[in-house]
């Protein structure tokens, strides 16, 4: 029942690669609406970016990598290539690893480690960071950083979801699959303002992807499990 333990963000050699443009999908009217791996709202943008990952079975991904404000995040993917499962969140000042899984919240500090459940646990404060849960919801805060939100769907195949806010204090080296986002990211407007459109373009880093217009179900609502996005769905495969 422990929870895995993985290398800490800072430890990994490697970083995930930019987004590579998708394979062509096609979005049946009759298809089951299903949960993203990731919905993101960028900085200045009405418009949601939907990203699904299919990365190799038990990998790990670097999602967030911002040395400038301390704070890298990693995912790993299930088991069924589809999903990830579990989140390790590495932060500096204060030294604080959170590891997150659907059975389980660990969290290591100078306090030593303390295990959280998803059910009425006692919040966790050391110094600027506060580390809660409410109704299912994880949310962690720090002084002059992001502030990260993890929700645990136990009715839906997704389980964990990842939220951020407080994006606008991402600093200009922030990397990772999500992190990279977060910079210098643009969509074609004559696309996205266009409401009848299905395909628009998005350029990250540098490097211009096909996002198409579908409709997801949003694991950010706790409200309404089946509520449902409309937002633009990246595919990005991990190799």
């Amino acid at each position: 029942d422990a929870l895995p333990i993985y290398p800490t963000v800072r430890a990994l050699t490697t970083t995930a690669p930019l987004i590579q443009p998708p394979e062509p999908s096609v979005n049946s009217p009759s298809a089951t609406v299903k949960h993203p791996d990731f919905i993101m709202q960028l900085p200045n943008q009405e418009d949601f970016i939907c990203l699904n990952v299919n990365g190799k079975r038990n990998s790990i991904i670097t999602l967030i990598a911002d040395s400038g404000i301390g704070v890298w995040v990693n995912g790993t993917i299930g088991s069924q290539r589809r999903n990830v499962v579990s989140f390790e969140i590495t932060y500096k000042d204060p030294d604080v690893v959170v590891y997150v899984s659907k059975d389980k919240i660990m969290v290591e500090s100078a306090k030593g480690t303390t295990v959280m459940d998803w059910k009425n646990p006692p919040s966790f404060i050391l110094n600027s960071m506060t580390i809660s849960v409410d109704e299912d919801i994880l949310t962690i805060t720090a002084d002059g950083k992001i502030t990260i939100s993890i929700s645990y769907s136990q009715s839906s195949k997704c389980c964990l979801g990842l939220h951020l806010m407080d994006v606008h204090r991402f600093s200009n080296s922030v990397t990772g699959l999500i992190g990279q986002f977060y910079f210098n990211t643009t969509m074609d407007t004559n696309m996205r303002d266009n409401p009848t459109a299905q395909e628009t373009s998005v350029t990250v880093q540098g490097n211009k992807i096909k996002a198409t217009r579908t409709l997801k179900r949003n694991y950010k609502t706790k409200l309404n499990p089946n509520d449902t996005i409309s937002c633009w769905l990246v595919n990005w495969k991990w190799n």
